[in-house]
């Protein structure tokens, strides 16, 4: 028979064998996975220098990257139980079993993969798209298997939102409309100029593709209110609303003319 020590000697190279090669897999597993990651980026890089990336395809290869992690993550646990004894069989085996009954208690996280992994293929957004959900406004950075993450454009947060609730992402328009008010009092020839003014400054400006006049769009209590129709990329509203406005109170100041404003009466009781 085996002494105490022989067998608490055999017990211990065997951990240490059992240490070493996970530790083994484990930098293995990371070798390969930043290998791959940097072939991926390489390619992207080429391909980007090239003919230039669209957001379909950023959005595709985040994608990639996302899978091949989850991918090296699962192996090398795998792994790493095989070689501590555990029976990795019968784990796989009873993951249906498993599967069921964590699928009742987790519908939304599966609800989250299933919508993220078919985001791609309806092509609803795309990393780099501006999109707006609920009252924020923002561009959209990565979309994983979970969630989607978005940067608001006003603030610069950065919003995580589940991808079950993608539906409630609406793509922002190039689209955007400012009224000028103009008074009453104002002739129709020096309305004409001012807007005429407006419209053309407004069309110089590089974030600004096109800027067309509408007409009047509302006759309010104060001022008749002239709509303008500014395209440009969704990013770049907030700047091209500014200027717009900019450029119409520095031609309502040159001709001296006060820019209407809702006036409030109070009556005073004797």
């Amino acid at each position: 028979m085996k002494s105490l020590a022989q067998v608490q000697d055999l017990f211990d190279k065997n951990s240490l064998m059992m240490i070493l090669a996970c530790i083994f897999v484990i930098i293995v597993s990371v070798t390969l996975y930043k290998i791959l990651v940097a072939i991926i980026n390489k390619s992207e890089a080429i391909k980007e220098s090239k003919a230039g990336i669209g957001k379909k395809s950023k959005t595709y290869i985040t994608f990639v990257k996302n899978m091949l992690r989850l991918f090296f993550i699962a192996t090398t646990a795998l792994l790493i139980l095989q070689i501590l004894g555990v029976n990795v069989s019968s784990i796989l085996a009873g993951l249906g079993i498993v599967g069921v009954v964590a699928g009742l208690a987790l519908q939304d996280w599966l609800k989250d993969m299933v919508r993220g992994s078919s985001i791609l293929s309806d092509t609803y957004c795309s990393v780099g798209d501006i999109v707006k959900y609920g009252e924020m406004e923002g561009e959209v950075l990565l979309i994983g298997l979970m969630t989607t993450k978005i940067r608001e454009l006003s603030t610069g947060y950065i919003f995580s939102i589940a991808n079950r609730r993608i539906e409630e992402i609406a793509l922002a328009s190039d689209k955007l409309y400012i009224t000028l008010p103009l008074p009453y009092e104002m002739n129709l020839h020096t309305s004409d100029s001012i807007i005429s003014e407006v419209v053309k400054q407004a069309k110089q400006n590089k974030n600004i593709k096109k800027c067309e006049y509408l007409g009047v769009s509302e006759l309010s209590d104060f001022a008749m209110q002239h709509l303008l129709e500014i395209t440009c990329k969704p990013s770049n509203k907030g700047q091209a609303k500014r200027s717009v406005l900019q450029i119409f109170i520095l031609e309502m100041e040159k001709r001296k003319i006060a820019i209407p404003y809702n006036k409030v009466a109070i009556v005073k009781h004797q």
